[in-house]
């Protein structure tokens, strides 16, 4: 079993993050990055990895009409997937 990823993002989300030790906040890129891996059942058309998603997408609204970045994540990979750059 092998794992080869591409270099370059399939696509890159902004995202605000809180910085370490809680001293403010930083917008940061989330890359979506794609790879082959062999070995995988052939049923199997592919896997979502993904760390910590607790950044929100972002600061210029009120909290309570911000978004999660797994949430905007999500939908991100589900736009991939209609235009065929994700199965």
């Amino acid at each position: 079993m092998s794992i080869e990823m591409l270099e370059k993002p399939a696509a890159q989300i902004p995202a605000i993050n809180v910085m370490a030790g809680s001293r403010g906040s930083e917008r940061i890129h989330i890359p979506i990055l794609k790879g082959r891996w062999s070995g995988l059942p052939p049923d199997l058309e592919a896997l979502v990895l993904v760390g910590d998603l607790q950044a929100c997408d972002r600061q210029d609204v009120p909290v309570e009409e911000r978004s999660l970045i797994g949430q905007v994540m999500s939908g991100e990979l589900s736009a991939l997937a209609i235009c065929g750059l994700l199965p």
